[in-house]
């Protein structure tokens, strides 16, 4: 008996569907099928039913999953004490982030946990929303900070949200549209619209899509940039215009004007990310700290 087979046999388990068991565990469907039968050979008992309509569990089977969630939560909790001895040994905190949302507040949170006296050292990598999901999963990042809507949903993870922020475009000052002191979803709608790319910030593009769709538009990308910083330069070089959360540092970009967006209900909520089995000392000064600054009216 193996862990993978018994990963397999409590996912199909609890969704009684091969398909989405399989896509939660990132296998292909007829794998994950050929680790349960291969589990009910080595046991002798059939675990599920299934025909083309449904899958249930058998008598045997309810009472099989209740070890097999207690062995997994054994092998979890075994796994998370092995990773936190780590962290405490490695004496720092890899932290991703994006410059353009979240720098000031990083810069802010540096100076405070040194003032509190957090011995443990922040390693700060500039990240996509991508990458930063790909590195918490992956664990080569052990926290981040970014828009609470690009996390999914996952009990090992840990989501405080800091603050919320409406939208703003983004226009250099000599363009027609910096002369209002509003600008509708309506008045960009034949712009050159330009944006992060789609397969780094899916969740920037989720964002856009329902504001154009609830103002009765398309939405059409001009062009697609790897950062907020490459964005905002894009905007700077007469490249078009941006839609961007509003909590970023204005004074850095004399050259630009900021306008609010109506007819745009949605806001960009800023979320600290960690993993749930970080050392608990740590991760309530991580999360203390983040809270108190944004409350203190200080970098958001």
């Amino acid at each position: 008996m193996e862990l993978r087979q018994l990963h397999c046999f409590a996912a199909t388990a609890e969704l009684l569907n091969f398909t989405r068991a399989a896509e939660q565990l990132r296998i292909a469907q007829p794998a994950l099928s050929r680790q349960i039968r291969k589990l009910e050979a080595e046991l002798g008992a059939a675990l599920l039913e299934r025909d083309s309509r449904r899958v249930a569990l058998t008598p045997t089977g309810a009472a099989f999953l209740e070890d097999v969630r207690e062995i997994l939560d054994l092998v979890q909790a075994a796994e998370a004490r092995v990773k936190r001895r780590r962290l405490e040994a490695r004496g720092s905190l890899r932290l991703g982030f994006a410059p353009l949302l979240a720098g000031e507040l990083v810069a802010a949170l540096l100076k405070a946990l040194k003032e509190r006296g957090v011995k443990t050292k922040l390693e700060l990598r500039d990240l996509s929303n991508r990458e930063i999901l790909s590195g918490i999963r992956e664990r080569t990042l052990d926290a981040a900070l970014l828009p609470a809507s690009a996390v999914p949903r996952n009990r090992l993870y840990v989501m405080t949200k800091l603050s919320s922020h409406g939208l703003e475009v983004a226009i250099p000052k000599d363009h027609p549209l910096a002369k209002r002191k509003v600008i509708h979803v309506r008045d960009i709608a034949y712009e050159n619209l330009v944006g992060y790319q789609k397969n780094e910030y899916s969740d920037y593009w989720n964002l856009l899509q329902e504001v154009f769709v609830e103002a009765g538009l398309t939405l059409v990308i001009g062009g697609e940039f790897d950062s907020g910083n490459s964005l905002i330069a894009a905007v700077q070089g007469g490249e078009g215009v941006a839609i961007i959360p509003a909590n970023i540092n204005k004074a850095s970009f004399p050259d630009l004007v900021f306008r609010p967006l109506s007819g745009a209900k949605h806001t960009v909520e800023i979320g600290l990310l960690h993993h749930r089995d970080m050392p608990r000392e740590l991760a309530t000064a991580l999360r203390t700290t983040c809270l108190e600054i944004v409350h203190s009216g200080k970098p958001r």
